[in-house]
């Protein structure tokens, strides 16, 4: 999760149902917190005829209180990918072309999990009816990313040492839900008491939409010392980023 500790995450607002759509309540969601996160990762490629790779890539689900004493919830990551070579596929032209040019496709869903924490405001609020939960234990925001890419690949290997660059297209979804119960004060129990109340809401936000598509263009570099795998690559595009890792290859 990036952004800055005291940044306030995205404001949520609840409204009524009842056609007046007054706003009844709000709050914010959970901050940034950390800007990088270290996560396991299992990559397993497989290599099959024609310069052809399958990967699979996996992460466990990772709970950020494991570094350090700031709960900004867990992630994990599951995707797959194919990628082949298509320069031996020019015939007797792909000896006079001194570059690798590989197409690739992958897929990669991402579950992220944050515990909220939203009681009665004011806490001396009572529910409205009788009928109203007042366990509210069971919250639970929920993200799930998933996104497709498409890529081709230019490098060229150099001993231990191989730079590429790409340009692709990726298309993302997201979907973003609330469950449990959430209180949401709506009034008060009478005019001259005016003791306030609340309402119960069960599961009340569900945002399902594909959210980033476009073009985007990566370079960097992998470093090969017998099993031993470094590698770093940079993104450009709508979001840009940076990645970076160690891995064991055989």
């Amino acid at each position: 999760m990036g952004g800055s500790n005291n940044t306030p995450g995205q404001s949520i607002s609840v409204y009524s149902t009842d056609g007046s759509h007054t706003k009844l309540a709000s709050f914010n969601l959970p901050s940034g917190g950390i800007n990088i996160v270290p996560a396991p990762l299992l990559q397993l490629t497989v290599g099959l005829i024609h310069n052809t790779d399958v990967t699979l890539r996996y992460i466990p689900t990772v709970n950020s209180k494991d570094y350090g004493s700031t709960d900004f919830g867990s992630l994990g990551m599951i995707g797959f990918g194919i990628k082949h070579d298509i320069i031996q596929d020019f015939g007797t032209a792909k000896h006079l072309m001194p570059f690798d040019l590989a197409i690739a496709f992958g897929y990669t869903s991402l579950t992220y999990n944050y515990n909220l924490n939203v009681t009665p405001n004011p806490s001396n609020a009572k529910p409205k009816d009788g009928q109203q939960s007042t366990d509210f234990s069971n919250q639970l925001l929920q993200g799930k990313f998933s996104a497709i890419n498409i890529q081709a690949i230019l490098s060229k290997k150099l001993l231990f040492f191989t730079p590429f660059v790409s340009v692709g297209y990726s298309s993302g979804t997201t979907s973003v839900n609330t469950y449990g119960n959430y209180p949401v004060t709506t009034g008060v129990d009478s005019p001259i008491t005016q003791n306030p109340v609340y309402t119960t809401y069960n599961n009340p936000v569900s945002i399902n939409e594909t959210s980033v598509s476009g073009f985007h263009a990566d370079a960097g570099f992998q470093l090969n010392f017998f099993i031993l795998n470094i590698y770093a690559s940079y993104s450009a595009g709508t979001y840009s980023s940076y990645n970076a890792g160690i891995g064991l290859g055989f």
